[in-house]
């Protein structure tokens, strides 16, 4: 024997030499995941030096359980000197048969895997005692499994197993069986020979419809279960196993008792329950023991008096016996009683005698047919529970005294109110009052400061009274379907910081207290069928929310901005708010939505209608990237041929208009504006001004040149172009002929590489030029419609460029047998850069590579391309100036051509 002074689970070498300079993690038990476990077999430096290897192949217990295990690890079988084996909750599929040489296991815990098969080596486990292979999917067991003549214990609960093996009788030692949740028929002939069993579990095999006359010969049985069978009928013997304590028959079909079943003396627990009994046998009288009877959901029309007798019953179940009409007067004689149902019969009064049941915990008569008020309820003082829901009590009864009751439902009893002395209930903890006509609850309501769940839907409530704010510890609030039109006119709902559910669904609630922000432990709100129109912003501030119902609130036009600040919300019900024109970016914040319902909006841009079919992560995503996109800094870009106007342009919106001088008369510009002037761009690039029109907006004005005779600072232009910008093509008047090639070349660029930016056209020295106010007209109508000339020609090419990518990848995925574009990633991609390499034209290319990643975002595929916008780019353009306009797009934010052709900025899944 071990020294209790010596700690229990260190590791014990052969001679019971205790090694007490052992690490604290070095115990002959171990558990944990198995990587920590295996480095511990394997790693003599785990050990620590004062542990001689040997020592660890005598670990005695090992727990395996929860490692997602497929198989055993080998290393497993080295450690002989092992007991005790767990490695439930695992994907075991099956056991090697090396098993058998663990010889001197004594248990052996395989449940809740899937081992379709037990390999015949196990019958070498000789010592094995317990053996727990429950919740697998065995449809037999090896014959082997009988020469486990040790075995104790076996749990085959929650498998397949049609039959045990003929020769299931050698197990001669089993005391405890269980084979419940089966497919068992019948018992083999052998069986009947284990004259040590005390515990037999044959529950829920749905195949089994009679008991053998020979189970009554295992005369050890302490614990039976055959509930949840077929069973019509008892052995005639049953009266013979005399020590029989816990008898479980619920679920089967029987009409009657054997005789004899009066001699189970040592019964304690009997539940005939789910049965066809439609009277008691008189032999139960004489089961003085029996602790606890159910004979719920039968056919018992009347209970025999001689009930009385069974003095040391505690709990009596008689629940849905819908024809039982009364309860007998002896009934008071069972005053050890402490739970009693009577829900769902026919009773319409209960005897007076029940008042001296003054142990009684738990009474249940809902839906028993109760016309009296049960006036004997204010006797039970020891009472924690009462139901008496669903009943036609004229009132109340008396129920001050019970001062030690913890939960009352009194749901659908048609009271108008709730009696005053409710108050005096200061231990109750829940309150179910729903299905009523109540329409004001008492001020005494307040003193109920236990309680953490309050149940009043579908009543008549117009207000709460204000001591509902003392009920600090509520967590669970339910006042659906009723008339409320505010909730406090003081925010008193603000002192209830404990709730967790707060349901004010279908009310006619006009507006939420600003209060409702201090909520901070609520993960459900339900304000849905309201008439509310406004949330309050400090809905935003429960950080704990987890699940909000905001539906058919009809007048409901916009969410608060912030309301991505709750970012546990798991599911948002919007449903029916055809209000709501668009979402706030904010709800790309919520990475953890997994349910958004926005049916019934029809008015809903933002996310599109195709966005919100894909599902609620789709939403966040979009609006996600809607909400970078909707930065406060902003880039104009003022472009156009040199000496068009386009500094002037820029200082101006900067710095202000030049003012006169009083001295000279000359225009003179803004101070701040000629220091900048001094550097300025030089030939062939581009100033850059920072722009402040108001303290939160931030924004920037480039002017760039384009010099005909040199086209490689076009594609230096080009790597700073982004969706984002505004861009502001610039000439001057008069010289139509000369900027047409400049705004061509410029119309051009944006088309291939931005084609959804906006454009601002401007014709600059409209006070200079010598020429009439109508061929100004003219000339800008001109330009005009030369520049829609040609945004109409890219208009029509970019279609059709789509359209023929588009119509390939189909036709891609049809010749390939593919279901859906969004299968066979993989190919479509392949398809996808075919495509792209075809395009020789370096411009063209960069246009076709817009379209294919916006067609691979439509089917939600990956697109890399295998010619980069960087590639391209970089023909022309020095490293340091690349690096250049990368960074400064970065650090704005922006997303541009380059940045695009990051891996983290590339459409994907």
């Amino acid at each position: 024997m071990e020294s209790a002074e010596r700690p229990p689970l260190l590791l014990c070498d052969g001679t019971n030499a205790w090694h007490q300079d052992l690490a604290s993690d070095r115990k002959r038990s171990l558990r944990g995941t198995l990587s920590h476990i295996t480095d511990f077999l394997n790693d003599e430096a785990n050990m620590g030096t004062s542990v001689p290897r040997h020592t660890v192949k005598l670990l005695r217990t090992l727990d395996l359980s929860e490692n997602s295990l497929s198989e055993l690890p080998e290393v497993l079988f080295q450690l002989t000197a092992l007991r005790d084996l767990t490695a439930k909750s695992n994907a075991l599929t099956g056991l090697p048969a090396r098993l058998g040489q663990l010889t001197g296991l004594e248990r052996l815990v395989l449940c809740e895997n899937k081992l379709s098969v037990i390999p015949a080596a196990i019958g070498r486990l000789v010592l094995l005692r317990h053996l727990d292979v429950s919740k697998n999917i065995l449809s037999a067991l090896p014959d082997n499994i009988c020469e486990l003549f040790a075995l104790q214990n076996l749990d085959l609960n929650g498998n397949r197993l049609a039959d045990l093996p003929h020769n299931f009788g050698q197990l001669a030692d089993l005391q405890e069986l269980h084979v419940n949740d089966n497919r068992l028929s019948d018992l083999p002939e052998s069986f009947y020979r284990l004259k040590r069993l005390e515990k037999l579990s044959l529950s829920n095999n749905m195949r089994l419809s009679h008991l053998r006359e020979s189970l009554c010969e295992l005369t050890a049985l302490q614990e039976l279960s055959v509930g949840g069978n077929l069973v019509g009928k008892l052995p005639r013997g049953t009266g013979q196993l005399k020590l029989l304590k816990r008898l479980t028959l619920n679920g089967n079909k029987l009409s009657e008792l054997p005789v004899g079943f009066d001699q189970l003396t040592a019964l304690q627990h009997l539940d005939l329950s789910s049965n066809r009994l439609s009277e008691l046998p008189n032999g139960i009288a004489q089961l003085t023991m029996l602790q606890e009877l159910r004979l719920g959901v039968n056919r018992l029309q009347i209970l025999p008096e001689w009930l009385g007798q069974l003095t040391a019953l505690q709990v009596l179940i008689l629940s849905t016996n819908r024809t039982l009409s009364e309860l007998p007067d002896s009934l008071g004689q069972l005053t050890g009683l402490r739970t009693l149902s009577a829900s769902g019969t026919k009773l319409s009064k209960l005897p007076g005698s029940v008042s001296k049941l003054t142990n009684l915990q738990d009474l249940d008569v809902t839906g028993s047919g109760l016309i009296e008020t049960p006036e004997c309820i204010k006797e039970l003082t020891a009472l924690l529970s009462l139901k008496i829901c669903r009943n036609y009590l004229p009132m109340l009864p008396e129920l001050g005294h019970l001062t030690l009751l913890t939960r009352l439902e009194i749901t659908g009893l048609k009271l108008r109110e709730l009696p005053n002395c409710i108050g005096q209930l200061v231990a109750l903890e829940d309150l179910y009052a729903s299905q009523n006509l109540i329409v004001t609850l008492p001020e005494s309501l307040g003193q109920l400061k236990s309680l953490t769940r309050l149940e009043l839907s579908n009543n008549e409530l117009k207000q709460l009274p204000e001591t509902f704010r003392r009920l600090t510890l509520l967590q669970r609030l339910t006042l659906r379907n009723n008339r409320l039109d505010s909730l406090s006119e003081d925010d008193a709902i603000s002192d209830l910081t404990a709730l967790v559910v707060l349901d004010l669904r279908s009310n006619n609630l006009s507006s939420l207290p600003n209060g409702i922000g201090k909520l901070s432990q609520l993960t459900d709100l339900d304000i849905s069928a309201n008439d509310i129109s406004v949330l309050p912003k400090t809905v935003s501030q429960l950080s704990a929310l987890q699940v909000i119902n905001v539906s058919e609130n009809r007048r409901i036009a916009a969410l608060p901005s912030d309301i991505g600040q709750l970012t546990n919300l798991r599911s948002m019900n919007l449903r029916g708010n055809d209000k709501l024109s668009e979402l706030p970016v904010s709800i790309g914040q919520l990475v953890s939505l997994e349910e958004l319902n926005t049916s019934e909006i029809c008015n809903l841009s933002i996310p599109p209608q195709h966005v919100l079919k894909e599902g609620a992560q789709a939403a966040v995503e979009y609006l996600a990237n809607l909400s970078a996109e909707h930065s406060s800094h902003v880039r104009i870009m003022i472009l156009g041929p040199r000496f068009a106007g386009k500094t002037y342009l820029r200082t101006t919106l900067c710095y202000g208009p030049p003012t006169q001088d009083p001295n000279t008369g000359f225009l003179v510009r803004p101070a701040a504006s000629l220091v900048e002037t001094n550097s300025e761009k030089k030939e062939d690039s581009f100033g850059i001004t920072e722009w402040r029109p108001q303290d939160d907006f931030v924004g920037e004005i480039w002017d760039y040149d384009y010099d005909t005779g040199n086209r490689d600072f076009l594609d230096i232009h080009r790597a700073f172009l982004t969706s984002r910008s505004l861009y502001v093509l610039v000439w001057k008047l008069g010289q139509q002929v000369e900027a047409e090639e400049s705004l061509k070349a410029w119309m051009d660029t944006l088309q291939r590489h931005q084609p959804e930016s906006t454009i601002i056209f401007v014709a600059t020295h409209s006070d200079k030029v010598q020429i009439s106010n109508t061929e100004k007209r003219e000339e800008i109508q001109r330009m005009q419609q030369l520049m829609q000339k040609q945004l109409l020609v890219h208009k029509l090419r970019q279609d059709r460029l789509r359209q023929a990518l588009e119509t390939k990848v189909r036709s891609y995925t049809r010749e390939k047998g593919i279901a859906k574009p969004s299968q066979g990633l993989t190919d479509l991609e392949s398809c996808l850069k075919r495509q792209y390499e075809q395009d020789r034209d370096e411009a063209s290319k960069s246009t076709t590579q817009y379209h294919l990643k916006a067609i691979a975002t439509k089917y939600r595929l990956h697109y890399e391309p295998t010619y980069t916008g960087d590639q391209m780019i970089q023909h022309t353009l020095p490293d340091t100036y690349l690096e250049f306009s990368r960074a400064h797009n970065l650090a704005n934010g922006e997303r541009d051509a380059l940045s695009l052709a990051d891996p983290a900025e590339r459409p994907s899944l």
